[in-house]
């Protein structure tokens, strides 16, 4: 589907690893572009996923068509969430990206979260994905063998100043919502009412967000199997989640291959806690 779009200049695509704010920013993006919906059905519905399918084997023509008669028409620019980086999502010069980051050991929790909210029903029908581990720590040793959290980072990191890129830490957004937020309005170029923002910061909110989890879950498609169980996809989006973390020896492994794939304590420091983008 990357390689057979049609980019426009006006698009926006948030690109994002695995539980690190994906959703968030998909939904704040939404909320400038309309000046603050409540009434949308489903975000996916309003903000394509391009590498996502409603049922295995689906033609991605098939899912083409379904945009460019819906949702390309409804909206003043389009907006597409992946879980793809460069190179496999090609990078276009005249496209904005949008690139949460967040902290490994808070990512890996909400992983492993996630990866309990699916029904076994959706796993049975796309031949046991995504996997099922008995334990945390069962989860840990395969993120550490494959390294997907680095393996995201260092694809987007050689673009962060990039003029069309946006690298955005999952920390910083949490701590201040509002001033996050008018900066994703200005590099999407849009001028915010005033008596829009409120609106706009409530329906950001995780606590809007929370109340109103089926707006954020996988759509449920006819003839097909729920993906997630209820609450499985809106959490709570906390910072520094440690209860999952408590065998030291874990956490060891985990911070050596983090300083092993993450040399540069400058790039290190930011994945972890945010701050001044270096």
């Amino acid at each position: 589907m990357m390689q057979t779009l049609v980019w426009q200049a006006t698009d926006v695509v948030v690109s994002s690893g695995t539980k690190q704010g994906t959703t968030w920013l998909l939904n704040i993006v939404h909320q400038l572009r309309t000046g603050g919906d409540a009434h949308f059905g489903n975000l996916l519905d309003e903000c394509p996923w391009l590498e996502a399918t409603d049922y295995p084997g689906q033609p991605y023509q098939e899912r083409l068509q379904q945009w460019e008669t819906g949702v390309f028409r409804k909206h003043p620019f389009r907006a597409f969430k992946t879980h793809q980086a460069p190179p496999v999502l090609p990078f276009n010069a005249q496209v904005r990206y949008i690139v949460p980051v967040r902290n490994s050991q808070d990512t890996a929790v909400s992983i492993y979260h996630f990866l309990n909210a699916f029904t076994e029903e959706s796993r049975a029908q796309w031949g046991g994905f995504p996997p099922k581990y008995g334990s945390f720590a069962e989860m840990i040793h395969v993120l550490i063998q494959h390294k997907p959290y680095w393996r995201f980072v260092h694809s987007w990191w050689p673009y962060r100043q990039e003029p069309n890129v946006l690298l955005l830490h999952f920390a910083d957004l949490k701590r201040d919502p509002a001033a996050k937020i008018e900066q994703i309005a200005q590099f999407l170029g849009i001028d915010v009412d005033a008596d829009k923002l409120p609106g706009i910061l409530e329906k950001c909110s995780f606590g809007w967000m929370k109340e109103h989890g089926a707006k954020f879950e996988p759509p449920l498609v006819p003839g097909q199997p729920r993906v997630l169980h209820p609450g499985g996809m809106i959490r709570n989006g906390r910072i520094s989640e440690n209860e999952l973390w408590e065998d030291t020896n874990l956490v060891a492994q985990w911070e050596t291959v983090h300083k092993s794939e993450l040399p540069d304590e400058a790039q290190r420091n930011w994945c972890d806690h945010g701050g001044a983008l270096p």
